[in-house]
């Protein structure tokens, strides 16, 4: 796809941009993503529960107050649901997995001279490429659907770091989606359909992210 050509060349750029700062950490980051699976498929049924993702996250300071950020994950969602009438019995599961690519750069300040806690906030821009697969067995009538959900998401994050030592930093942030152009494509008996990732409105969709960094 062309969206993981230019993907490549972007990872290319920054790891060139990156040699050129002057401190690097290195940190693992749990996130609450703002991506929910009832958005791939824009549908308002059921809730099928937001993906989870595992960043590493490549970090360089370019000054004493911008970092520049490079994360790359996995990201993941199960869910069942079944419904049981006298005898029959139905059950419905969406499997999603996929890998989140993620640059961005944050201003970061010390509330104080002395102090351990730096607020901060910044933006970024990702690429994200999901799979989904849905399930469904009513008695014994089975089917599969796959999806295939990618594309790139401009977002703001906010938040706080907490510098526990010289050499590891914890991290709490918070991310909203601002632009995306992402996209659900799916093939049912022939037909393909695809539509975009129905975004929630406000703070509906934020997420929440904890992280853990060494400084190199």
């Amino acid at each position: 796809m062309i969206l993981k050509k230019y993907c490549y060349y972007f990872c290319l750029l920054f790891v060139i941009s990156f040699a050129q700062t002057y401190s690097q950490s290195l940190g693992i980051v749990y996130e609450a993503s703002p991506f929910n699976v009832n958005g791939f498929y824009n549908s308002r049924d059921y809730s099928r529960g937001m993906i989870k993702n595992i960043f590493i996250s490549f970090n360089g300071y370019l000054n004493d107050s911008f970092q520049l950020s490079f994360k790359v994950g996995y990201g993941w969602n199960i869910h069942k649901y079944s419904f049981k009438s006298g005898i029959d019995e139905s059950l419905t599961e969406d499997i999603t997995s996929g890998i989140p690519f993620e640059c961005e750069v944050k201003y970061q300040h010390f509330m104080e001279k002395d102090s351990v806690f730096e607020p901060l906030i910044g933006i970024g821009i990702g690429y994200y490429n999901y799979n989904t697969t849905h399930k469904s067995t009513s008695g014994s009538n089975k089917y599969s659907t796959d999806y295939s959900t990618e594309g790139l998401g401009q977002y703001i994050v906010f938040g706080l770091n907490i510098h526990m030592s010289n050499r590891v930093t914890s991290s709490i942030q918070f991310k909203k989606i601002m632009i995306h152009s992402i996209t659900t494509e799916c093939e049912v008996e022939g037909y393909t359909y695809k539509v975009d990732y129905g975004q929630q409105n406000g703070f509906n969709d934020l997420g929440i992210l904890f992280g853990v960094y060494y400084n190199l």
